[in-house]
């Protein structure tokens, strides 16, 4: 077994906030994601309405004719 040293506290120290920042990240990241759900469900709700809104000044154009 490999004698202890000054270091390993260190080290375990580093080990630690690395491991804690990986958890900070993650939940970032899936903030993130329900963030960018939530923005593409509301694109193509506006898609969808400015499609709607196309096709009825097209028939009400053709109908001015």
């Amino acid at each position: 077994m490999a004698e202890p040293t000054h270091s390993e506290p260190l080290y375990q120290q580093a080990l630690e906030a690395a491991n804690g920042e990986l958890r900070d990240l993650d939940a970032q990241i899936d903030q993130l994601r329900v963030h960018i759900d939530r923005l593409e469900r509301k694109k193509a709700a506006v898609e969808s309405i400015r499609q709607a809104i196309g096709q009825w000044v097209e028939t009400q154009a053709s109908e001015k004719e």
